[in-house]
């Protein structure tokens, strides 16, 4: 799944979009936070980290936050559940892959 906005509702939205396609039997491996998407992990309320962390905990899922999008913002990091990745890491998801998905919110 690719995510591009940092809107909250967005970001949400595809939490519970990860939810339903897990209980659906779907195999998602990767959520890529590319563009604004990438800021969303560094603003994200305790209450939803705690909800993000135990998807991970649920699925497996790996959440990649951009590294370069990050890093124009001069910001070196982000906080766990997420980690840096790039888009190299988005392709090889995408190879892995029979479903691609999408979340922009614009």
């Amino acid at each position: 799944m690719l995510i591009m906005s940092d809107c909250q509702e967005t970001i949400e939205q595809a939490r519970a979009s990860l939810m339903s396609w897990h209980r659906s039997a779907a195999a998602l491996d990767t959520v890529f936070m590319y563009h604004n998407a990438a800021y969303a992990p560094l603003n994200l309320a305790e209450s939803s980290r705690r909800a993000w962390m135990e998807m991970v905990k649920l699925t497996g899922v790996r959440l990649l936050v951009c590294r370069t999008a990050i890093e124009q913002r001069g910001l070196a990091n982000t906080q766990s559940p997420f980690v840096l990745g790039g888009l190299a890491d988005w392709v090889q998801a995408s190879l892995r892959s029979d479903v691609r998905r999408c979340v922009s919110g614009w």
